[in-house]
């Protein structure tokens, strides 16, 4: 963590569904030096990218999405232009502002 400069971290490892390891390590605020707890939430920035894109892509060989969709089928809530396609979000072509001041959606 040091060498790459994190301040903290939280490392879990799980198998067909039972958590093996769970640990969180350093400080997840620098200015009140809180240490990381297991259940500290990051945000994970770039991480999902691929794991995204494969993901969509598996649904597409499924047939149960096709990447030149409209994001606005999926994410009405929203009310992004219709024109907006599930592709250009792959590709970061879509024109939309920074997507961290967009709401969260709920979820549960």
């Amino acid at each position: 963590m040091q060498q790459q400069g994190m301040p903290g971290m939280t490392v879990a490892l799980a198998k067909n569904g039972t958590m093996l390891y769970l640990q969180g390590y350093g400080v997840s605020d620098l200015t009140t030096r809180q240490t990381t707890q297991p259940g500290t939430i990051f945000e994970i920035g770039s991480v999902t990218k691929q794991f995204t894109a494969a993901l969509i892509m598996k649904l597409e060989e499924r047939g149960q999405l096709h990447v030149d969709d409209s994001i606005s089928v999926y994410l009405p809530e929203y009310n992004f232009p219709s024109a907006i396609t599930i592709r250009m979000m792959l590709t970061h072509t879509s024109g939309l502002a920074d997507f961290t001041n967009f709401p969260s959606l709920e979820t549960g």
